[in-house]
């Protein structure tokens, strides 16, 4: 009896792992003023801002000529100097822990950016996850205000006949890269265990190019794992043939949303992420925009149930005397087999 009564208790304690772990924006708090992050009191959010610096990342003089004077607006060729020096810029980061997942979110925005660009709180009315159609509900949504993800960044300023202009020119973060950004946003998802992920996401506008991959071997999601059912402006309007406001959007091959006979504009809505690897990291990230996150529900798979599954049929063919003790089918008196008394 000791045996069957163990393997239950672990059978129990393997359908725990079946759970799932909800994050919302709405549970992050940001000053009023500066709209700055402040952390949980819990300790579930940690904000940090660090610096960085490194090769990739400097500042031109306004003496250096970048672009030929006054060429910018008619398209005139970028001129790289080799005069540049180190740019130390500020990035904003985020870490937040549920139980089975850990979501680092990092923004690096342009280095003209001031504090509380680094971090805002968006949504709310027609841009919230919150119709009956959702399959969880988010109001609002987390994102910087600038920063594409780009593994080179230089800034300078162009002297004009109208005067001084700031401007950036950056080499922003594609597949063929091989590497992790220099700066810019992007989203970091670690479960601890195995499981699927349910993402609430907003991108800007079809053409802002989104792609997830694991970190340590930058290998893809393919496009047809990165569907959005939600909306596309906000959560009433119905385009084109679709007869509701709700509807699944594609990515094309090009890792484009491509949406026939809708102009330009934001999605938004949940993608599903699902045969996460414990342990892995999962980065999500558009080349050329700063999507924005509402939350996630994270899936924790079932591991250990299949296993114990196989070891209790394996049990249910054994016998067993009272005392818990493996029996010859010899043995004669009471018996247990597959959680039953009987008299042999």
């Amino acid at each position: 009896m000791k045996k069957l009564f163990t393997l239950i208790t672990v059978a129990l304690a393997a359908t725990s792992v079946n759970a799932q772990d909800l994050w919302d924006a709405m549970s992050l708090t940001f000053d009023e003023t500066t709209k700055v992050v402040q952390s949980s009191a819990d300790g579930s959010v940690a904000y940090q801002v660090t610096t960085i610096n490194n090769p990739n990342i400097f500042e031109v003089s306004s003496e250096t000529k970048v672009y030929p004077e006054g060429t910018y607006a008619a398209g005139g060729v970028d001129v790289l100097p080799s005069d540049g020096k180190p740019l130390e810029m500020k990035s904003y980061e985020l870490t937040i822990k549920t139980e089975h997942m850990t979501l680092h979110a990092v923004s690096t925005p342009n280095a003209d950016a001031s504090e509380n660009e680094g971090w805002q709180l968006g949504g709310g009315g027609n841009n919230a996850l919150n119709t009956e159609d959702c399959v969880v509900k988010f109001e609002k949504y987390i994102k910087p205000k600038n920063g594409n993800p780009s593994v080179s960044y230089k800034q300078y300023y162009e002297e004009t006949t109208n005067g001084t202009s700031f401007r950036v020119s950056e080499t922003l973060w594609t597949p063929e890269s091989g590497v992790m950004p220099m700066k810019g946003l992007y989203y970091e998802f670690t479960p601890s265990v195995d499981g699927d992920l349910l993402l609430g996401i907003i991108v800007w506008r079809p053409g802002n190019k989104v792609y997830v991959f694991e970190k340590s071997s930058m290998t893809q999601f393919p496009t047809s794992a990165l569907s959005i059912d939600g909306y596309v402006n906000n959560n009433t309007v119905v385009w084109g043939s679709n007869t509701t406001a709700f509807s699944t959007i594609q990515m094309t091959d090009n890792h484009d949303y491509q949406i026939e006979g809708i102009p330009g504009k934001q999605i938004l809505g949940f993608m599903k992420l699902n045969n996460l690897e414990a342990n892995k990291t999962y980065v999500l990230l558009s080349s050329n925009a700063q999507p924005g996150i509402y939350g996630f529900q994270f899936t924790a798979g079932t591991d250990g149930i299949s296993d114990i599954a196989a070891d209790k049929a394996a049990i249910s063919e054994k016998t067993f005397n009272l005392a818990g003790q493996q029996v010859s089918n010899g043995f004669r008196g009471i018996v247990v087999k597959n959680g039953k008394k009987f008299i042999k």
